[in-house]
């Protein structure tokens, strides 16, 4: 690890991608490692952090690592290691602004700290600062709310299925796409 700190990192990911447990010395020397991560280029720590989060066999076993190595000290502090995972987060489309939304707050500036793409923090900041839902489940709420967050509204609506997949307005917003309903007046 001294060698190279980006070990650290993958050792991270490839215990989280192939399921094993990394052995105890080794454990403490990449504990004890951790802090120099804060050397390393922003671009190659979210290389990584991307990585991981596609690749890992849970979200929240890949998240664990990081917070209990002490790396995301480093680089997440927004991140809630204690954040609950929803099941479907391992199965769903691995995107990482809406994960990292989901294990961070506010995201936005983890995609700044990281380098991250201008879309990339755009899309967070919109997260963190629009209203995650409407007011609402009636029509008239649900489309008043489609038309304030415009193109966040998918990466709205999955960070909020994940929270409650029963969410009776995330019908009703399909439905005013279905029927191609107006939700602006341009």
């Amino acid at each position: 690890f001294r060698e190279d700190r980006l070990r650290v990192l993958r050792a991270l990911r490839f215990a989280a991608r192939f399921g094993f447990a990394i052995e105890p010395g080794t454990w403490a020397a990449l504990v004890d490692a951790a802090p120099e991560t804060r050397h390393l280029s922003a671009e190659r720590v979210r290389d990584e952090w991307i990585k991981g989060l596609r690749t890992a066999r849970g979200i929240g076993d890949f998240v664990s690592l990081w917070c209990r190595s002490g790396v995301a000290d480093q680089w997440l502090p927004e991140c809630g290691c204690e954040v609950a995972m929803p099941a479907d987060l391992n199965t769903s489309p691995r995107d990482p602004v809406l994960l990292t939304a989901w294990t961070c707050r506010p995201s936005a500036p983890v995609w700044r700290r990281l380098r991250g793409s201008k879309i990339e923090q755009r899309r967070a900041e919109a997260i963190d600062t629009l209203p995650a839902v409407p007011s609402s489940a009636s029509a008239i709420d649900v489309r008043r709310w489609l038309a304030q967050v415009d193109d966040s509204a998918r990466d709205l609506e999955c960070l909020a299925r994940w929270r409650d997949a029963h969410a009776a307005w995330l019908d009703v917003a399909q439905q005013i796409r279905d029927r191609r309903d107006a939700t602006s007046r341009d």
